[in-house]
């Protein structure tokens, strides 16, 4: 199956509620754009469709980092204010980047707000993010493409 929309990956979705890990709790604009301004950039169109759609996802062993309603600041896997400020102070993470993801094998994904790509980043021995050289299919032309292709991923391994 190759989902290729963003509403074909939503109709998947909810045709397999019974994946979703946990409540999605869909976050209100004014939310979202409270969240922008502590972070201090602009989120792309399809990044704010997610949020306003779902918040953040887990679905399976996916996990895809948004906003949680209430505290911007709590500390939760799911909360991408929080990972990304904390790799800012930590790490340096450029401020263009927000986390959507982790990879697994201690990459993450990120958001670049500048270019509007979905990448693979690693942490590099001259603690600087860079992408991932070696994995070209890892990048993503838009969230929405990244989305498609995580939740395509989940499905082809159940």
């Amino acid at each position: 199956m190759k989902l290729k929309s963003y509403k074909e990956t939503q109709r998947i979705i909810k045709e397999n509620d019974h994946n979703l890990q946990i409540d999605m709790d869909p976050a209100p604009e004014s939310f979202i754009k409270e969240t922008e301004k502590i972070l201090d950039l602009k989120f792309s169109d399809d990044y704010i469709d997610f949020l306003k759609d779902y918040g953040f996802l887990g679905y399976g062993s996916l996990e895809l980092y948004g906003v949680t309603n209430g505290d911007p600041y709590v500390k939760s896997v799911f909360n991408t204010v929080w990972m990304t400020l904390d790799e800012r102070k930590n790490y340096n993470l450029p401020q263009q980047f927000v986390i959507v993801a982790e990879s697994g094998m201690g990459e993450l994904y990120v958001l670049d707000t500048k270019t509007n790509r979905v990448e693979l980043v690693e942490l590099g021995d001259d603690d600087e993010f860079n992408i991932v050289p070696d994995e070209p299919e890892e990048s993503y032309e838009n969230f929405s493409a990244f989305f498609c292709k995580m939740v395509q991923q989940e499905e082809n391994n159940e």
